[in-house]
C-alpha cells in the first residue's frame, strides 16, 4: 500500500494528525516511550500498529524504525539494510587519521 492511499483510506482525520506527530517526535527526540506519560502512549501504539508502513516512509531519509514491545520503546535508527539506499550515511562525521590519534 502507497502512501497516498494510507493517507486517503486507512488514516482517519484523528490518525493523520497523530501520524505527523510521531514523524516530527521520532525526527525530534529519536524514540517514543510508552510509559512516559498518555500522550507517548498514543504515538507508541499508533506507531507500533503501523510500524511497517513507518519503516517505508523513513527509509527515503535513510531511516528505520524498531519497536520493542519489551521495553516499550518506538527507535528511529540509521537504515541496516542493503542496496543503493544503505549507503547513505546519516548523522555520521567521517574523522581523518589524524583527529582519531588526537581523540
Amino acid at each position: 500500500m502507497t502512501a497516498d492511499e494510507y493517507w486517503s483510506s486507512t488514516f482517519t482525520s484523528q490518525e493523520k494528525l497523530l501520524f505527523q506527530r510521531v514523524c516530527r517526535t521520532l525526527l525530534k527526540k529519536t524514540f517514543i516511550v510508552r510509559d512516559k506519560d498518555d500522550d507517548n502512549r498514543r504515538m507508541y501504539f499508533f506507531a507500533s500498529k503501523y510500524s511497517d508502513f513507518l519503516t517505508k516512509y523513513f527509509s527515503y531519509m535513510g531511516f528505520d524504525v524498531s519497536v520493542s514491545k519489551d521495553a516499550g520503546v518506538v527507535m528511529l535508527q540509521n537504515y541496516t539494510g542493503t542496496g543503493e539506499i544503505a549507503k547513505i550515511s546519516v548523522n555520521k562525521y567521517l574523522f581523518k587519521k589524524t583527529e582519531t590519534i588526537v581523540l
